[in-house]
């Protein structure tokens, strides 16, 4: 019974920690961009980009300092490693959201294009683009589908490790605004579909780089580069593009918090999670039939 308990608070701990770090580089990254902008006087963009570089090297730095000196481990164990990346997820990273988007402007609507300055433009698409789709991706798949799911699996079970992570990647989310019930639960269960489907793809090569590229490549069409809203919401220009759906159903818009939530994008995330099932299956048949050759 000490043991179990022992090793539930371990876990507990590491789970902690890790939300800890994230806060901690990310209030970093984006204090010194924004000193850095109101002393200098230099434009706001290149306080974004200096926040995009620095919220995902300390983050990196302070889980490997963590995993060493806390989990006697190298941070290497829980998937994060050499920029590798499998062709599979190169591509899938870009067709799920072209499907997707493609699938809700299809419902009707109208583009809009942001018609300010440059700097007004480079402002959010280095804030859109950059810092919370590239910079927020790459933290959040170190943190999410590297260190927790890492800890949890090593500690549980696999299954565990995909859906525990995941439930907790839909709720934290909750975090970004003020939402009715209904859009809070339809958050929740997508924000654990989504999370499902990058844990997924983590097990097909326990490599956090073809999470960060799916997830931040997803990033980008719903923030920065483009933004699909519905009709009644007030409109935001968040993205350089951006298209007003006619329809204000709650299924399909994805409610308050927006079309990353909607049906269509669940779906999204269940067909390349089953992707990610089929080909984690070959992989698992093939490591049994090499196993059962060398023996």
């Amino acid at each position: 019974m000490e043991n179990i308990m022992k090793k539930f608070l371990k876990t507990l701990g590491v789970c902690f920690m890790g939300f800890v770090i994230l806060i901690i580089a990310q209030f970093v990254g984006i204090g010194l961009g924004e000193l850095l902008v109101k002393f200098t006087g230099i434009p706001e963009f290149t306080g974004g980009l200096v926040a995009s570089v620095i919220y995902p090297f300390l983050t990196y730095l302070l889980l490997k300092i963590f995993c060493k000196k806390f989990l006697s481990t190298e941070i290497s164990e829980f998937g994060i490693g050499k920029l590798k990346l499998k062709p599979v997820w190169c591509i899938i990273a870009f067709v799920l959201p072209v499907a997707v988007d493609f699938l809700l402007i299809c419902m009707g609507g109208d583009f809009h294009a942001i018609e300010n300055d440059l700097l007004y433009k480079l402002n959010i698409f280095v804030t859109g683009v950059c810092l919370y789709s590239i910079a927020g991706g790459i933290v959040e798949e170190m943190i999410f589908r590297g260190v927790i799911m890492g800890i949890i699996k090593k500690n549980y079970n696999t299954k565990s490790a995909v859906i525990i992570p995941s439930v907790l990647f839909g709720i934290v989310h909750l975090a970004n605004g003020r939402l009715d019930f209904l859009s809070a639960v339809q958050l929740i269960i997508a924000g654990t579909a989504v999370g499902i489907m990058f844990s997924l793809i983590m097990l097909n090569d326990n490599n956090f780089w073809n999470n960060a590229l799916v997830h931040a490549v997803w990033n980008m069409s719903t923030l920065g580069l483009f933004h699909i809203q519905a009709f009644s919401a007030e409109y935001q220009e968040i993205s350089l593009f951006n298209f007003v759906m006619y329809s204000d159903d709650r299924l399909i818009t994805g409610g308050e918090f927006g079309t990353e939530v909607s049906v269509i994008a669940i779906l999204g995330y269940i067909v390349v999670s089953a992707v990610a099932f089929i080909l984690n299956g070959k992989i698992s048949r093939n490591h049994k039939i090499t196993d059962s050759e060398l023996s």
